[in-house]
């Protein structure tokens, strides 16, 4: 931040599956490294911010009922807190099959949008916020947040190949979805960065697959 050269960059894990440690347990891995911060200490890395966000609402709000929409032995049918339809196995963690999302288009959008736009609603900090903020001073923590942006967040209600594709055949769709979440997040914001009581925000973004940029740098900067 004082624009010094910094000694490494962060070595930090944001979760594992249990499938995963115990794969890792029959690979090698002590068997008291069975949790996320156990892990940490194992592998020396850094902690992880991911643990101790403060409980500040930016996603769908309110969320939409979760319910079983249809179940068979091996698989089950859901719609999640965001609106997304999609089909999980029973048995294991995997990527889901996205079979339905919320917004496929302008009018989706609108009916989604009382959801999405009310960063002021207080309902987005919990009723004990100002105690829980005063103690995590008190206690000397570095305060931070999280936030979902303009890409990873949309592509989660649009669906990652219908958001690529919106960018070419809906461009004034994308431009008003990305004008409107910055506007949330001014909203969502004001409260807690109008006392000074936040050290950092985390602007988490997902938008590359394993060997590239889902869309070019050209194309990232024209909604701007």
């Amino acid at each position: 931040m004082r624009f010094h050269s910094v000694d490494r960059i962060p070595l930090m894990e944001m979760g594992v599956w249990d499938e995963t440690l115990e794969r890792w347990h029959g690979e090698g891995l002590p068997p008291w490294v069975n949790s996320l911060r156990r892990l940490e200490d194992y592998l020396r890395l850094d902690r992880s911010f991911n643990m101790n966000w403060l409980p500040i609402n930016h996603e769908v709000y309110p969320p939409f009922e979760e319910k079983v929409v249809e179940e068979t032995e091996t698989d089950v049918v859901r719609v999640d807190h965001i609106g997304v339809l999609y089909r999980q196995r029973k048995h294991g963690h995997t990527i889901s099959k996205y079979l339905r999302f919320p917004i496929e288009d302008e009018t989706d959008y609108e009916n989604l949008l009382p959801r999405l736009a009310n960063g002021s609603d207080p309902g987005r900090y919990s009723d004990d916020f100002d105690d829980d903020l005063r103690w995590r001073r008190q206690r000397g923590e570095i305060i931070g947040a999280n936030f979902r942006s303009s890409f990873g967040w949309h592509r989660n209600l649009v669906g990652v190949e219908n958001w690529c594709i919106a960018f070419y055949e809906q461009p004034g769709l994308v431009r008003r979805m990305v004008a409107d979440r910055l506007q949330f997040g001014k909203d969502l914001f004001a409260r807690v960065l109008s006392n000074g009581g936040i050290d950092f925000v985390q602007i988490w973004e997902d938008m590359c697959f394993k060997t590239a940029s889902l869309i070019s740098p050209p194309t990232g900067t024209w909604w701007i």
